[in-house]
């Protein structure tokens, strides 16, 4: 199973802070637990190995996106919300 998730050549990614045109965003993908209490080791270590990425997957749950609000958030839910669609 992948350990991230690649948003290659997709123009939302320029409202991405320290994300251009030709960048490719990569988000973390973490293994869910019982409760989510439990994810708290495996959130710090995704955050610290991905620094430029303000999100984490979460298998089988979810996701965690952080930002200074819900509008800077936004553009980095449009990629991987297309893509799961496929």
């Amino acid at each position: 199973m992948s350990r991230y998730f690649l948003t290659p050549w997709c123009s939302v990614r320029q409202g991405i802070a320290g994300h251009g045109f030709y960048d490719t965003c990569v988000v973390p993908i973490i293994e869910n637990t019982a409760r989510e209490c439990e994810l708290t080791g495996r959130l710090r270590e995704a955050i610290a190995a991905y620094p430029r990425s303000n999100a984490v997957l979460v298998r089988r749950h979810g996701m965690y996106v952080w930002g200074d609000n819900w509008l800077w958030v936004s553009p980095l839910m449009l990629p991987v919300h297309s893509r799961s669609q496929r």
